[in-house]
């Protein structure tokens, strides 16, 4: 893929915006600390916001961005990502998969879970 193809600096900008404190970060840094044209990185906090990863709030007049990876859901609610590949992280083992027709079930020991969508 293109070094600064949208996957490239997305994947990025979830690095960045993982590695934010709660005072989050602004368009304007992200944009320097990505190096890339403004439009894409309002390109990328759109499909964010949209999945429901991020939080955008005006201050001091300007947007910042929050990761709300903080956020746990309640048991048994479920996550629909619609893509061809990704990959998962445990912080514990995975107990069972299963799979019926489109979906495929994991359950796994811990209480961390980190997908990646590939593509």
């Amino acid at each position: 893929m293109k070094k600064n193809g949208l996957y490239s600096v997305a994947k990025k900008a979830i690095t960045t915006l993982k590695k934010q404190n709660s005072e989050g970060i602004s368009i304007t840094e992200l944009v320097h600390q990505l190096n890339v044209p403004k439009r894409r990185v309002y390109d990328i906090k759109l499909l964010l916001e949209g999945v429901g990863l991020i939080e955008s709030k005006k201050k001091s007049g300007e947007s910042y961005l929050y990761w709300k990876h903080e956020e746990k859901k309640e048991e048994n609610e479920k996550t629909r990502l619609e893509c061809s590949k990704i990959e998962i992280f445990f912080d514990g083992e995975v107990t069972s998969i299963s799979n019926k027709g489109n979906e495929v079930v994991i359950e796994a020991t811990g209480s961390k879970m980190e997908i990646d969508v590939l593509e």
